[in-house]
């Protein structure tokens, strides 16, 4: 079989947005306007799950994805405008721990100050390398999803199911001081140049 090499594409998105659609669910008295705002909620996810779709259409068209090209990328789908309530949408790449020196070397000749934050020893890594907007999101680089129950729970999934994943709610790294849930999609991404779509494959 051939090797294969797997990372994660992300987009973060804010719980108040989510929140609010269900309580407005909550308080509809009529069984159309229910369906209605059901509707909206899956219509937005499926916006969401649209982008990682695209970003994976990217890797696959390119044999490297330089952060020049991610920062091009990203900037051409309009997060802001065009998906509201989304923070971030971000490269997350699977670093095993025989590989972790080598990739924070590497890393560094992009970012100089890069590191695999919070430091733990284990067996994976998820650490976040891409992400824009790179405004007020620079905090997030480097953080390692593994570190994190939910956030390694719907990596793993994503992994080993080759299916889109959302976590429960979490809050956000770049705003810690803050009291801003949010969730995370994640989508995988198998650099092997086959047809295989899971892990178990």
């Amino acid at each position: 079989a051939l090797p294969i090499f797997i990372s994660l594409l992300g987009v973060v998105f804010i719980y108040q947005t989510y929140k609010a659609q269900n309580q407005e669910l909550a308080r509809g008295h009529f069984r159309q306007q229910s369906g209605e705002i059901k509707q909206a909620v899956l219509e937005r996810f499926e916006k969401y799950e649209t982008i990682l779709e695209a970003g994976k259409a990217l890797f696959a068209a390119s044999e490297t994805v330089s952060p020049l090209e991610w920062k091009n990328f990203a900037h051409s789908i309009d997060i802001k405008n065009r998906y509201p309530g989304m923070i971030s949408f971000g490269y997350i790449k699977y670093v095993g721990e025989n590989q972790k020196e080598l990739f924070v070397k590497t890393a560094k000749e992009n970012f100089p100050n890069f590191s695999i934050w919070p430091e733990t020893r284990q067996s994976e890594y998820f650490p976040i390398y891409y992400i824009e907007p790179s405004e007020g999101n620079e905090k997030a680089r480097g953080f390692d999803l593994a570190s994190e129950a939910r956030r390694s729970e719907a990596a793993t999934r994503a992994r080993d199911t080759g299916n889109a994943q959302i976590t429960g709610k979490i809050q956000l790294i770049q705003n810690s001081d803050q009291d801003r849930p949010a969730f995370l999609m994640l989508t995988p991404i198998y650099f092997n140049n086959s047809s295989q779509k899971t892990l178990a494959e």
